[in-house]
């Protein structure tokens, strides 16, 4: 009676907590973030916002004309995402409060993950300063989200559905075409039916080779969307530096510097903490706060989660987050801002999810169907 008691107080105590954290987030969108977008401040909270604003029909966040000539998706980035939620809620308020809905039943869907404690879970999100202008701003990070959790939920789940599976690809697509590729990828290497299923390692190799002997290719052919993108990286030394060694089909020798920058890029910036900070304009809030202090929280929780042995890719979660690294490690663009849904991936696997549950208990079913069918027959 005791445990009852306790249980049902705690699980109070995270409403609490989860109503606390949404109250005070909504009292920075009317103090700050909305302004933010109205000119009345100059902040600039959310990372590309406006630009998913404008696209939508937003200029300066007034109802204008929408840019009907603007590519939604292509090889170097995928707007449909914002754009839709932009077109759809036709508010900023609208926005936000979709983004909630998103959220809460996000942390829902975690609940119901096989050994996942929503409490953990909750409070490693809130460390994550990303979680604010997710919730408050027209952004991909909270698709992002919603994609890493259902893609979880999926891989866990005793009876797929094409449903599911629909669901899973289409909100994967909104936020990242890249997140949408990997998981299809890996749901096909990992069914049951797959040669390769038990080959993980090989076929991360095999996929580092293929990026190596394809992307000079792609870049001398003159394809639009990566000269742009290499062009846009040409600022700062290392970027190109590495670029220009993957051009040479050396990705193998970048790819751990690669995947280190778009994990932790501004720890190894410590200018950016110290003189930086001074002689630049502070309030840019994305750059000065929330990114840096989103690499701290990732490599945080990279150490916990090496320390307790969590990575292996033995899960499919964490094989995806590796395909995502040599994915996202492809473009000639660093950004941290990709890495989100591996930080929720890793963020579900420190709060207890336990796929050996699922896994076993999918096993002890089709054992008791069969020796029942058995007995039947007999």
């Amino acid at each position: 009676m005791l445990l009852l008691t306790t249980m049902r107080l705690q699980r109070w105590l995270l409403i609490y907590a989860i109503a606390v954290y949404l109250l005070v987030c909504w009292c920075l969108f009317f103090l700050y973030v909305q302004p933010s977008f109205t000119n009345e401040n100059n902040l600039r909270i959310g990372a590309d916002s406006q630009t998913y604003l404008n696209i939508a029909g937003y200029v300066g966040s007034i109802k204008g004309t929408k840019q009907e000539d603007v590519a939604l998706v292509t090889l170097s980035g995928n707007l449909l995402g914002p754009v839709l939620v932009a077109t759809l809620t036709q508010s900023l308020w609208g926005i936000a409060l979709f983004n909630t809905l998103l959220f809460v039943l996000s942390l829902w869907i975690a609940s119901h993950l096989p050994g996942v404690r929503l409490g953990p879970f909750f409070c490693l999100l809130v460390l994550n300063p990303t979680l604010i202008p997710a919730l408050l701003t027209l952004n991909k990070e909270i698709l992002s989200l919603v994609g890493a959790i259902l893609f979880v939920r999926y891989v866990t789940s005793e009876r797929k559905t094409p449903l599911q599976l629909l669901l899973l690809l289409g909100v994967s697509l909104l936020a990242r075409w890249e997140q949408a590729a990997v998981t299809g990828v890996v749901l096909v290497l990992s069914s049951p039916r797959s040669p390769l299923k038990h080959r993980r390692k090989s076929v991360i190799v095999a996929l580092i080779l293929m990026i190596t002997l394809a992307y000079p290719v792609l870049v001398r052919s003159g394809m639009a969307d990566i000269a742009d993108m290499i062009a846009f990286a040409g600022e700062g030394s290392t970027g190109p530096l590495l670029n220009n060694i993957q051009a040479s089909y050396g990705f193998p020798l970048v790819i751990i510097p690669k995947v280190m920058v778009n994990l932790f890029g501004h720890l190894l910036s410590p200018s950016l903490f110290i003189s930086d900070f001074f002689v630049q304009d502070p309030s840019d809030i994305q750059i000065y706060f929330v990114l840096p202090l989103h690499c701290l929280a990732m490599f945080l929780i990279v150490v916990v989660a090496a320390v307790k042995k969590k990575l292996t890719l033995k899960k499919p979660t964490i094989y995806w987050c590796a395909i995502y690294q040599v994915v996202t490690a492809v473009s000639p663009v660093l950004q941290t801002r990709y890495q989100y849904p591996v930080y929720v991936i890793l963020c579900l696997e420190l709060s207890g999810l336990n796929l050996m549950t699922s896994t076993f208990t999918q096993q002890a079913r089709r054992f008791h169907k069969r020796h029942f069918r058995t007995a039947l027959t007999n």
